[in-house]
């Protein structure tokens, strides 16, 4: 009889392992999103975004052309957790050698993407929409459609627009999503409101928001159907914050 009590003790208390290990790794998951976030937005707040990068037209779009590159640009390897650092000349000075890079920016996990809002043209303000993903290592992701990082290399993922329209009690989304958006993501929609999705049918889409006058979503777009969705957080930023 002892036994047999230990035996089912045992069996209770292994139970209880498998969910404590997923809370565990959802509890570090959560912590390293929110350290990425953090230093993102320092990051931003800092060296800021050009306003002349933003689209004037009321709506979250992508940031214009050129806006990846020159002084006031976002490099790949500025977007990347941790950031690509250049260390310099190398320790023993020899002016025939390359400076000592960090190299490996195209290999990391967490890569983010701003996007821009005009909220009052008259008084030049605006807000900043940022994107943080996290790529699958060995993977390339679709390049088609309108892309907020066309430019990046096929092995990072991509922020992609769809046109939407808002349905049924204006908590829903209708979109050709391809089978790509499942419930718990997160999409951007043009007129600045971030929506998780609670439910799928087909193209509609059920949100925790008020989707009225949406007329597109952003999100991040997964390597193909069923893969793991690649959004971890979408922040924004004001431009009293970033300018």
């Amino acid at each position: 009889m002892a036994m047999f009590i230990l035996t089912l003790g045992m069996v209770a208390v292994a139970s209880i392992f498998p969910v404590a290990g997923l809370l565990q790794r959802r509890s570090q998951e959560d912590i390293l999103t929110r350290q990425v976030k953090d230093s993102v937005a320092a990051m931003i707040v800092a060296r800021g975004v050009s306003p002349s990068h933003v689209s004037a037209n009321g709506r979250v779009e992508a940031l214009k052309s050129g806006w990846t590159g020159g002084t006031d640009g976002w490099s790949l390897g500025m977007r990347c957790y941790p950031a690509h650092i250049d260390l310099g000349t190398p320790p023993d000075g020899d002016p025939n050698e390359n400076s000592v890079e960090d190299s490996d920016f195209n290999n990391r996990a967490f890569y983010w993407v701003p996007l821009g809002r005009t909220i009052n043209v008259s008084t030049g303000k605006y807000a900043v929409y940022v994107f943080i993903l996290r790529r699958q290592i060995g993977v390339s992701y679709p390049t088609g459609g309108t892309l907020a990082n066309g430019e990046d290399p096929e092995e990072i993922p991509k922020v992609v627009k769809l046109g939407a329209s808002a349905t049924g009690s204006n908590k829903q989304i209708s979109t050709n999503h391809g089978n790509t958006i499942y419930p718990g993501d997160m999409v951007l929609g043009d007129n600045g409101t971030v929506y998780q999705i609670t439910a799928v049918s087909g193209n509609t889409l059920t949100t925790n928001g008020d989707t009225e006058g949406i007329a597109a979503i952003w999100y991040g777009r997964p390597a193909k159907a069923n893969a793991p969705a690649v959004t971890t957080r979408i922040f924004a930023l004001g431009s009293e914050a970033v300018h």
